[in-house]
């Protein structure tokens, strides 16, 4: 975003994606599958109604140089943001704290929505801002990167579980 100097707030503010190439010769190794859940199953919408489901996880300590084991994250979309650029969501059980920022969420459906992209105290303590991937997606390929896609989880999504062990939201570059 420096290189291109994107001036626009909100794809600042909301936009946490980061990518990582891959040698084609590795890219079998890889399994984008989310841990606890499985999938993701595809791509989501931009825009989530109140009240909708979200899954995720993490696994940072609030406590510096304590780390702890990953954690199944449920909440629910409270509102959208940012020009639609990002979803309110409120996890009570382990909202995201500094360390889980990037994390995948997904929809009741198992499809991708976005990332874990800041931390709010409004509307609710234990509140996040998810970054919308439609628009993190769009935004990279219109700056360089054209064949970028998602790639689905080797495992089948479940709400319950038992879902994937490794890695988190994948990419592919074409």
């Amino acid at each position: 975003m420096q290189k291109v100097q994107e001036k626009r707030n909100a794809p600042c503010q909301y936009n946490d994606f980061a990518l990582i190439k891959l040698a084609k010769s590795d890219r079998q190794h890889v399994d984008p599958t989310v841990p606890f859940f499985g999938g993701p199953t595809g791509l989501g919408p931009s825009k989530s109604p109140n009240g909708a489901p979200v899954y995720s996880y993490g696994n940072s300590s609030p406590r510096p140089g304590e780390p702890e084991p990953a954690k199944r994250k449920e909440g629910i979309v409270t509102g959208q943001n940012g020009r639609n650029w990002s979803r309110d969501v409120y996890t009570p059980n382990s909202p995201g704290i500094p360390g889980d920022s990037g994390s995948p969420f997904l929809n009741r459906r198992g499809k991708a929505i976005g990332t874990l992209s800041t931390i709010q105290i409004f509307p609710k303590v234990g509140s996040n801002g998810v970054s919308d991937m439609r628009k993190e997606l769009a935004y990279a390929r219109s700056h360089g990167f054209s064949g970028l896609n998602l790639v689905k989880g080797k495992k089948p999504f479940s709400p319950d579980g038992p879902g994937g062990a490794v890695a988190t939201l994948g990419s592919s570059i074409d």
